[in-house]
């Protein structure tokens, strides 16, 4: 389980299609920094370059938890095409400022539990566009963690495919 969240190099194909792009960018023991570029379609496509420092905590021999905190936030405009750049802090929409995710592992009763908290701190909904925003920043973080999750699942069962001989 623990290999799969730290597997940073092919979450871009573990989360497809909510992660594009991953990687590590510097580890140093239990601390490491990674990039990932998120990527959301519904009313409108948002893509966001995310930068996260990483605490991996050992909390006895089967249990262990995982902090991610966003260093750095920025919406991406054109994205996936030869003009694709970085929008400038304070020139964005604010669909993200901060991302804070909690995951907790504990190895019990012959399997894996697992627990993810994620907290994300966005711009307030403009009140005219409120009727039609609102409902969607209540289910797409449902949907986004639901699909995290299944995928997390898919990736160890994979993983553990793999290890049988």
């Amino acid at each position: 389980m623990i290999a799969v969240l730290q597997d940073y190099e092919n979450q871009s194909t573990i989360y497809k299609p909510d992660v594009r792009q991953a990687k590590l960018i510097e580890q140093h023991g239990a601390e490491s920094d990674i990039f990932e570029q998120f990527y959301s379609k519904s009313i409108v496509t948002v893509v966001l370059n995310v930068h996260f420092h990483v605490v991996k905590t050992d909390l006895g021999s089967a249990r262990c938890q995982s902090v991610s905190r966003s260093t750095r936030i920025v919406e991406v405009e054109d994205a996936a095409t030869p003009g694709e750049h970085e929008r400038t802090d304070g020139n964005d929409h604010g669909y993200m400022w901060r991302l804070n995710s909690y995951w907790r592992v504990e190895e019990k009763d012959g399997g894996v539990y697992v627990q993810n908290e994620s907290i994300s701190l966005s711009r307030t909904i403009p009140f005219l566009f409120g009727w039609i925003i609102e409902p969607l920043t209540k289910s797409i973080p449902r949907e986004l963690l639901v699909r995290m999750l299944t995928n997390t699942r898919s990736a160890v069962e994979a993983d553990a495919t793999k290890s049988k001989p």
